[in-house]
């Protein structure tokens, strides 16, 4: 509204806490839960949490090869595309 001469007005203040990313960390902290994961499996190994795991270890390992599988079938495909262009425009 109306500032006064005699009082000077306070800058704004802001709580901006940076975020900052550490895939490394990000990468260890996945493989310590894993691996307390797979530690807690190991001393209730009769009881029914082991079907789950094992689930959980082959969808992750049948997408790690469907990734691998679709970039290897790119590559071949953009490959095949270069040879086709080279004779087309030789």
């Amino acid at each position: 509204m109306f500032s006064s001469p005699f009082k000077t007005k306070r800058p704004k203040q802001f709580s901006y806490k940076p975020l900052f990313y550490d895939a490394q960390k990000e990468e260890f902290e996945q493989r310590v839960k894993r691996i307390q994961k797979d530690a807690e499996l190991e001393k209730n190994i009769g009881d029914s949490k082991l079907q789950p795991a094992f689930r959980e270890n082959w969808v992750r390992n049948h997408k790690k090869r469907a990734h691998s599988q679709s970039n290897k079938r790119v590559v071949m495909i953009a490959g095949i595309l270069v040879v086709l262009l080279y004779f087309l425009l030789k």
